[in-house]
């Protein structure tokens, strides 16, 4: 079954602090076209020995990977001035 999603409608923000992101005060970012895959992949770890014929696979490090957002500049946007 193919699934097909639609991002219409998402809005991005951009807070104001690190520090408690539940009552930080957000800003909407302008003007986004598209938005990177993100979430945390794991690094697949291989090993082969020489004595046999087998490669052995574990799961290693996670790695939270980059959030990258694609926007139509806009100067005045007060959302892409604190992308900055």
């Amino acid at each position: 079954m193919t699934m097909i999603l639609s991002g219409a409608g998402t809005v991005i923000r951009i807070g104001e602090s690190e520090d408690n992101y539940i009552s930080d005060d957000y800003t909407d970012i302008g003007q986004v076209s598209s938005i990177s895959k993100f979430g945390e992949e794991y690094e697949l770890i291989t090993y082969q020995s020489l004595s046999d014929e087998y490669v052995s696979k574990a799961k290693g490090n996670y790695n939270p990977g980059t959030l990258e957002i694609r926007v139509a500049l806009n100067m005045e946007d007060k959302g892409q001035k604190k992308l900055k």
